[in-house]
Formats: structure tokens, C-alpha cells, sequence
């Protein structure tokens, strides 16, 4: 009994591209059957790319659903045959001869789910089965060599997978009449790389020989462009009239008929696009400039941002731009959060001389800032007013959380990386509020608009935010991006940096061991009473004692 080598689909990721856009401009909700087309790739593959909807040796139909449930649905043994129904109208039809390549037709049927990336599809290579199964009389190998076909397929393109070959000659179909006899071969281009089994299509043309030519008996080329060919002899049961039984179906890949999804959001989804173009350049700053950069460790790090107006836009890109995807924000503001893996919180961070909350919500706040801050990595204080920064110090100094703060001025800037409490105590670095001599207080009310927001030069975030980010990428004291700084000041006035450091103050209001102890015992009991009464800080710390503290001065006299 011949048997045959199935059909596989071998669809390029240009094929879904194209259809996406098809679909996007052109067809919209029209789901109307679209003529395709395809070529033979060795190995029995269906190939399919861009160029397939306007050129190629196969012909073929795609019907593209509208809905993942009309995929679903559609009626496939119905699709098949109304396939298998027009090869074997056009294998009756005598034209047959000048158009061989109707008995290759193929068909793929799809959903695109063009929002996800995603691409359903099914792959149908429909095959008339004859009454009585073809015999393999004999199968001989030979070495083929293909410069003659070449010819021949410059000549007649349109018979290039189905023709008739005699004595080293090639000669189309339609020359039935003038060429066949019995020396001469039925030949097809054979996609098939199995020694013993021919390609699918040869199934459609013996039943086409037995219709048009009602022979019992006949010789096969498989002519084949990669590894050996076969001459087959091959005999045919007598032909019937009846439509014949018929299969078709692409198998999936546990072996049985099922259709396959294909998700092209690394190729196709442009966040993914330009998180791939982001990585790509970290990456490749290891391959020379900084081969033991910890590119992992930075772009794990979960980022809190408290603040997102200009400078907090600005913070996110930077860190978006290090590969950092856990991103989350707090304002007291409705704002839009375009990265998908952000999230955004809307709250009042309480703050010392602003009573206008209840003392439960004052509370909420407190606890949802806490909660906030103990699950991520690094804090960034960005945030228009000095006193609201107050609570975010002492809390991440309370967690031991890296904190950066950035501040911004018309035309100045600081950017201070905070001390940690694990540091040597002697050697631990200062917090935004170590150099005060006084508790921080309501500086907002009572303020012109130009007064109560930030008014800066337009350049100023973008820069601040640019070493906030990278300040917060160094880990050691010598980190292989650079020396780890305290404090950067800077200014457009001048166009210059200076480079501070500045040790962690026993008396300060946000992150000294008392206010620490403070907050330990108390909780929100103690942060309610500072927001209340910030005289309260100076008074745990000690600053009231050395205000009223006698300082002599000696003055030098010129």
C-alpha cells in the first residue's frame, strides 16, 4: 500500500503582522474568505510569510473570524469538504491541465487576536481519498539533477509542481496529448524528505490521472530539490464517480488534529519592544564597560515614589530606563499611569502643622505609607514641601530602607542619598533633616500659587531626577558605577555640582535614635501628636534644651 508524507504549516511571524494590519485598515469587521497563497519548503512544510498574500506557486483561502468563539464554532469537517469539494470540481474540469496547481489548494482558518498578540489558526491540506487504497508496485531512488526542471520552470512557471517527464525532458500537463505514452512519467515537485514515502499532493493528482485519463497504471517522478528523488510504480483501483471521502485536518504537536495559537507579544507588543531595546543596552554594558554590573539586583529593586508630578515622570523613566519594572507611586492627586506594571496610590501623607484630617484618618494615612514603604527596596522623596517629607524619612529610617531625596529650586537642586541605620553609627550619613536646628511646620498655607508649587527652570527635574535614579543604583561605598555620594548639590545659575557629605545628626527631628525609639513605642499615638504639636520633636530630641542654651560667640575685630 503507497503511503504519504502529511503536510505541515511553516507560517513566518510576517504573515501575522500583515494580517494585523489588514485586518486594523483594511478588512475591519469584514471576516469574508481572502485568497492567499504559499510555497514547498523541504521536509513537507507549508511556507507562509508577508508575500503570501499576493504571490505564490500554492493557492489557498484564509478565513480570518472576527471572535475567538466564531473560531471556535465554525463547522471544520463543513469547511474541509466545501474545500475538498472545489479540488474535485477542478480536477473534473479540463483546465485542470493548464492550471495543475488547483490540486494543491489549501486552506488556513484564524482569530487574531490583535490586542494580546495572539494568532489562533488551523491549517487544512484537504486530500481526496480514492475507494480502494493505491498499491506501491516498486520504489527506486535516483539522483536527480535539477538544471533541465530549472529550465523548464522558467519556461512554464505555472507547472512547476505538477508536469510530465521522458527521457531527461519536462514538459507540462497541458501536452498531454502530444508527450505521454508509455515510457513517459507523471512528475511532481515532492516536498517530502522520507525515503519511503512521497509528498501529500501526490494523492489529488493520481485521482486527477484516474478522472481525466481513467489510467489503472502509472510511473511517478518525485522530484525532489533536497536528497534523493523516487520513481514510483503505482497501481490504481478503477475510478468512481462519487465524491470521494476526504481528510485534511493539520495535526498539533500531541500528534492529533487540533488547531495551534502562536503569541507573538515578544515580536510584536511595543512596551515588550522597547523593554527589549532597554535590556539590550544594560546588557550590553557588560560585555566591556561594566562586566561586573549586578543587572539583576537593580532591576529587582521594588521602587516606591512618593510624588508624581514632573520630577516623579521624570524619576520613572530613569528608573524604566535601568530595567526597574516594579514601580509604585503616591500622590494626593488623580494621575495616569501609563507603565503597566506600576501602580498608583492616592493618599495625604501626613504632615507636622497640617491638622486639617481626623485623627483617624490621619491614622489610615500613616498605616497605608507604613505598609507602603516596608515592601519595597528604595524610597524617593519627591514631593513639593519640605514637611512632607517628614514621615517618609522617619519611616524609612524606622525600616531601614534606602531613601533618596530629591529637591528642587528655581534654579537649584539636591539630591541626597539618606543613611541607613545599619550603617557604623559614627560613620552613618545624615537624612534631608539632619542639618535643622528646628522641627519641620506647615509652610504651604498662606502662600501665593507660585509659592506653593515648584516653580523651576524646565531642565532642573530632568537632571535631578537623572542622578536621583543613578545615585540609587550604588550599593557600596565604592560601587563599579561610580563613588556613592551623600549629598549633590547643584545649579543651572552656575552650571555646577558640588559633591557633600554630611554625618547623621544625634539631635534630628526625622531619624535620630530618640525619634526612632519615639515612633517604636508609641506609633501612630506619637506621629498624631507631632502633626498636632512639631514643637513635640524639638522637645523628644533635645533641640528645646539647646535653644535655650547660652552660645558665647567671639567675634574677630578688624
Amino acid at each position: 500500500m503507497l503511503q504519504f508524507e502529511p503536510l505541515s504549516s511553516q507560517i513566518d511571524p510576517t504573515f501575522w503582522t500583515h494580517l494585523s494590519k489588514l485586518k486594523i485598515d483594511i478588512l475591519k469587521q469584514d471576516d469574508k474568505e481572502l485568497d492567499i497563497h504559499s510555497t514547498f519548503n523541504p521536509g513537507s512544510l507549508v511556507f507562509l510569510n508577508h508575500e503570501s498574500f499576493e504571490r505564490g506557486s500554492l493557492p489557498g483561502v484564509l478565513h480570518n473570524t472576527n471572535t475567538i468563539e466564531d473560531f471556535k464554532s465554525l463547522d471544520k469537517q463543513a469547511f474541509l469538504s466545501r474545500m475538498a469539494s472545489r479540488i474535485w470540481n477542478a480536477i473534473g474540469d479540463p483546465s485542470i491541465l493548464k492550471q495543475p496547481n488547483q490540486m494543491a489548494l489549501f486552506a488556513l482558518i484564524s482569530f487574531a487576536d490583535i490586542k494580546k498578540y495572539k494568532f489562533y489558526y488551523w491549517a487544512c491540506f484537504p486530500c481526496l481519498l480514492p475507494m480502494v487504497p493505491y498499491e506501491l508496485e516498486s520504489l527506486t531512488t535516483v539522483d536527480k539533477d535539477l538544471t533541465q526542471y530549472n529550465r523548464f520552470v522558467n519556461r512554464y512557471p505555472q507547472h512547476a509542481l505538477f508536469f510530465l517527464y521522458k527521457n531527461d525532458a519536462f514538459a507540462p500537463l497541458s501536452d498531454w496529448e502530444s508527450f505521454y505514452d508509455d515510457s513517459c512519467m507523471i512528475g511532481f515537485l515532492d516536498p517530502s524528505l522520507n525515503e519511503k514515502a512521497p509528498g501529500w499532493p501526490l494523492r489529488n493528482y493520481l485521482l486527477m490521472i484516474q478522472r481525466q485519463f481513467k489510467l489503472t497504471k502509472v510511473s511517478v517522478l518525485c522530484l525532489r530539490q533536497k536528497g534523493t528523488s523516487l520513481i514510483l510504480n503505482v497501481t490504481m483501483p478503477l475510478f468512481s464517480s462519487e465524491f470521494p471521502k476526504h481528510v485534511g485536518w493539520e495535526k498539533g504537536i500531541l500528534g492529533k488534529p487540533a488547531p495551534r495559537v502562536i503569541d507573538l507579544a515578544p515580536l510584536m507588543d511595543p512596551n515588550i519592544l522597547a523593554a527589549t531595546a532597554v535590556d539590550l543596552n544594560l546588557k550590553l554594558m557588560r560585555w566591556r564597560i561594566l562586566p561586573d554590573l549586578d543587572l539583576e539586583k537593580v532591576a529587582g529593586a521594588k521602587c516606591l515614589l512618593l510624588g508624581a508630578g514632573t520630577l516623579g515622570s521624570y524619576v520613572a523613566r530613569g528608573l524604566l530606563g535601568w530595567g526597574v519594572r516594579n514601580i509604585d507611586f503616591v500622590d494626593n492627586g488623580k494621575v495616569s499611569f501609563s507603565n503597566p506594571d506600576s501602580t498608583g496610590h492616592e493618599f495625604s501623607i501626613p504632615m507636622p502643622g497640617h491638622v486639617a484630617d481626623s485623627p483617624n484618618s490621619i491614622s489610615n494615612q500613616t498605616g497605608r505609607l507604613e505598609s507602603l514603604i516596608a515592601g519595597h527596596d528604595v524610597i524617593f522623596l519627591l514631593t513639593d514641601s519640605r514637611e512632607s517629607r517628614w514621615l517618609p524619612t522617619l519611616l524609612g529610617s524606622y525600616h531601614n530602607k534606602l531613601v533618596i531625596n530629591a529637591a528642587l529650586g528655581f534654579d537649584s537642586f539636591l539630591v541626597m542619598r539618606h543613611g541607613m541605620r545599619n550603617e557604623i553609627p559614627s560613620k552613618r550619613l545624615g537624612c534631608y533633616f539632619c542639618n535643622d536646628v528646628v522641627a519641620p511646620v506647615d509652610s504651604l498655607s498662606e502662600r501665593p500659587l507660585d509659592q506653593q508649587c515648584t516653580v523651576t527652570r524646565p531642565g532642573l527635574s530632568g537632571i535631578a531626577a537623572g542622578l536621583a535614579v543613578d545615585a540609587s543604583c550604588l550599593e557600596d561605598d565604592e560601587s563599579v558605577l561610580g563613588k556613592v555620594p551623600h549629598q549633590i548639590r547643584g545649579s543651572l545659575g552656575q552650571f555646577t555640582n558640588t559633591v557633600l557629605t554630611g554625618r547623621a545628626y544625634d539631635k534630628c527631628t526625622a531619624c535620630s535614635p530618640a525619634i526612632i525609639d519615639a515612633y517604636r513605642q508609641r506609633g501612630h499615638a506619637f506621629v498624631l501628636e507631632a502633626i498636632q504639636k512639631p514643637k513635640t520633636l524639638e522637645e523628644i530630641t533635645g533641640l528645646t534644651t539647646l535653644h535655650a542654651t547660652d552660645v558665647d560667640v567671639e567675634w574677630d575685630e578688624e
